[in-house]
């Protein structure tokens, strides 16, 4: 949805993460691009392979709190890596949507912090980089472009 959501929004290019290759196949059939998640190539650099840059302007963080690591690290859970992630990614004064979904409290955490919603974001990076994070569940107004989208 928050891919086709960008497409009409106006984006000239829609990059799809993910570690499912079947989700990924099926991005790929919608006319969006793609990057596996689950190799071990850095982020920045499967990103330049797309666009000739290792930035992108906006970036959404649709996984939350149940995120796990990338390459060899996807079988661990990783609460924070994708929002780290995208502060890295995306491009100084970028955006930064998150409709994932973030607790208050997670008794299944990967460790006592993230029990208790508190995770490593390296929130000094998004700063220097004066990001722009919107937080939230997804809006009326998005699922209506959705169900408007053929893409979807």
């Amino acid at each position: 949805m928050a891919a086709a959501s960008a497409r009409i929004l106006g984006a000239a290019v829609t990059i799809v993460g993910d570690m499912n290759e079947e989700r990924l196949e099926h991005a790929r059939k919608m006319g969006f691009k793609t990057i596996n998640l689950s190799k071990d190539a850095p982020l920045g650099e499967q990103i330049e392979q797309i666009l000739g840059k290792p930035e992108v302007d906006c970036a959404v963080d649709c996984v939350g709190f149940e995120a796990h690591g990338h390459g060899s690290d996807s079988g661990h859970e990783a609460p924070a890596t994708v929002l780290n992630s995208l502060m890295e990614i995306t491009t100084a004064a970028g955006a930064i949507g998150i409709p994932g979904l973030y607790v208050t409290d997670d008794p299944g955490a990967v460790d006592a912090a993230a029990k208790k919603g508190s995770l490593s974001i390296r929130f000094g990076l998004g700063w220097a980089k004066s990001h722009s994070f919107h937080t939230g569940r997804e809006s009326r107004a998005i699922v209506h472009l959705w169900v408007r989208s053929p893409a979807a």
